[in-house]
């Protein structure tokens, strides 16, 4: 496998495959290696990055957030962190739909967004020379991405 999205992608449908119940890690664990507290202990990490990477996009969201309205306090980042993650636990708690009508809905908007973005840059195509690099650019920010 060249993608290693795809491998993890790959590697977690066959766990869930393999052993078709809720917290497929921790059953995977348990049969892999016959040591509950490992499997209790990953369990728990699980949860935690959960936690974590929701609190990263819930801050990062605020951010931006900020930001856009033009409003410099830092105790705000948080308070709009805090609605978000409100926001998207109720959503989840309504049920499935409502979590896939959202994501439907998110999805196109960011969808339309890139072709609106495709569709303003048609007429520069043949244009530009893309492998030019700006003058007194940085060399390096071109090559990171």
């Amino acid at each position: 496998v060249n993608n290693p999205s795809k491998f993890a992608k790959e590697k977690n449908n066959t766990k869930q495959a393999t052993h078709p119940k809720s917290a497929a890690e921790f059953v995977y664990t348990e049969e892999a290696f016959k040591v509950r507290l490992l499997s209790f202990l990953l369990g728990w990490i699980i949860i935690f990055s959960g936690i974590l990477s929701a609190a990263t996009v819930a801050l990062g969201f605020a951010g931006y957030l900020t930001n856009l309205l033009g409003i410099p306090l830092e105790i705000l980042l948080v308070i709009f962190a805090a609605i978000l993650i409100v926001i998207v636990s109720l959503i989840n708690f309504v049920g499935i739909r409502a979590s896939t009508w959202t994501n439907i809905i998110f999805t196109l908007i960011e969808a339309s967004g890139l072709i609106f973005i495709i569709i303003i840059g048609i007429p520069y195509l043949g244009t530009v020379n893309y492998f030019v690099l700006p003058i007194g650019g940085s060399f390096g920010a071109f090559f990171s991405a």
